[in-house]
């Protein structure tokens, strides 16, 4: 089982393939390539909707969510 710190350090954050950097770069677009209005040629269209750090925060805060969970319901 992963220890807390490891996760809250290490939950949520995808790897760099080509350099295989383990902390994502900071992306600060707050607009995205679009074709046209409202069709995005990527997963984000504006940043405040939605951003490559929001979903790598939200995916690390739901892990840790749910692993809390697990060791209040399976106490040691």
């Amino acid at each position: 089982m992963t220890g807390f710190g490891t996760l809250a350090v290490r939950s949520g954050l995808p790897r760099d393939s080509t350099t295989r950097a383990l902390v994502e770069p900071i992306s600060l677009s707050t607009t995205f390539s679009q074709d046209q209005v409202a069709s995005p040629k990527g997963a984000y269209i504006y940043s405040r909707s939605a951003n490559p750090n929001r979903k790598s925060f939200e995916k690390t805060i739901a892990d840790l969510e749910a692993q809390t969970t697990h060791w209040h319901s399976h106490p040691a």
